[in-house]
């Protein structure tokens, strides 16, 4: 009879044996395949996924991704106080201070409320500043690490929050975009610019702003998007792309995906031969994962299906993926989503799932 040892002995030489001839070792019972076995000096994780993706050289496959200790999954945070419930608001990360900060949406009334979501400890708190913009719904946010404030615009105003001071301060740009509501609005870490795409007012315009001044200058690609607003847009770091998917162009939902260049000034329409379906969003649901280094986008809603999908977009091979893993469920639209660099995870809040929600929760995309 073999003893324990010779046993796992004979097994470990069998593994190697099918390794080495480059076969594929297969789970019994199961469609998992083991794509890649690695020494503990390569990897402290064995990478299992079902399809066709395998990662190599560090590059991760979101072909359901799982290891033996984690795979992409959402968590309700479930904080003991939450804002009120509420759709059609702007959320974005202050990465220096590790703050959410909410403001506004509506929840049949127009808010003007501000809120901060501190991750570690699972709370929001309201700011309560004195002198905040009035009640408003479907604006856009995002943070400026140069100034170090949350840049606000909505209808035709300029807005800066400074979480330390508690502040609100309106600006007066002396050059500015015309009205807008369910525009988007990314920051460009390449050029250190605030950038504002769209919006349901006139034709879809591509802006930036100066935060020394915060004058705004409209940059007329050469190629333009047509008429589109309540798109899906993130900032692809890697490649500095602006990506852009969906929305609603006039009246008929939107299921395109195009990429931003700068240099050239130029929108292309890319061609993946896998994407999500048409959809619209109001809110702000697509954000861009630094670690993974892939744009992430949750939900949506055609005419009559409301989806509760994650798909990841890979700019580098111009190719969307569903990532298998249950979404809060129902469905959900005019949501925020925003990924939150200092912990790698994205944080959900608010939106639609057939009632008005006030819940908070957080994405893992790759093990931390």
């Amino acid at each position: 009879m073999l003893n324990y040892k010779a046993f796992s002995f004979i097994i470990a030489i069998t593994l190697l044996i099918i390794v080495s001839s480059g076969n594929t070792a297969h789970i019994a019972g199961s469609n998992a395949i083991i794509n890649n076995i690695q020494t503990p000096e390569q990897s402290d994780l064995a990478i299992v996924s079902v399809g066709n993706h395998v990662m190599n050289d560090d590059k991760i496959s979101y072909d359901s991704i799982q290891t033996n200790t984690f795979e992409p999954n959402w968590v309700e945070k479930m904080p003991l106080i939450s804002p009120d419930a509420r759709q059609h608001s702007a959320m974005a990360y202050d990465s220096d201070n590790d703050k959410m900060i909410l403001f506004g949406g509506h929840n049949g009334s127009i808010l003007g409320d501000t809120w901060a979501y501190d991750y570690k400890t699972n709370n929001w708190e309201e700011m309560k500043p004195s002198a905040p913009p009035a009640p408003m719904w479907r604006h856009a946010m995002v943070y400026d690490p140069d100034i170090q404030k949350i840049v606000l615009f909505g209808e035709i105003e300029t807005w800066t929050y400074d979480y330390v001071t508690n502040e609100w301060e309106q600006q007066f740009p002396q050059v500015s975009p015309s009205t807008k509501s369910y525009h988007s609005m990314v920051y460009d870490t390449t050029r250190r610019k605030v950038m504002l795409l769209g919006g349901s007012i006139g034709v879809f315009e591509t802006w930036e702003m100066d935060s020394t001044t915060f004058n705004w200058t409209n940059l007329f690609p050469v190629s333009p998007i047509p008429l589109l607003f309540a798109m899906a847009a993130s900032y692809d770091q890697a490649n500095d792309k602006i990506i852009v998917f969906g929305g609603q162009n006039s009246t008929t939902n939107a299921g395109d995906t195009y990429a931003y260049d700068y240099t050239s000034n130029e929108w292309t329409l890319l061609e993946p031969l896998v994407d999500p379906s048409d959809r619209r969003f109001y809110g702000r649901p697509m954000g861009y994962d630094t670690q993974a280094q892939k744009s992430v986008l949750f939900g949506g809603r055609d005419v009559t299906v409301t989806y509760n999908e994650t798909w990841v977009f890979d700019y580098a091979t111009t190719s969307w993926e569903l990532i298998p893993t249950i979404g809060p469920s129902p469905g959900r639209w005019i949501h925020m989503l925003v990924f939150n660099s200092n912990e790698n995870k994205f944080i959900m809040f608010g939106g639609n799932n057939g009632t008005t929600s006030d819940q908070t929760y957080q994405l893992s995309i790759v093990d931390t």
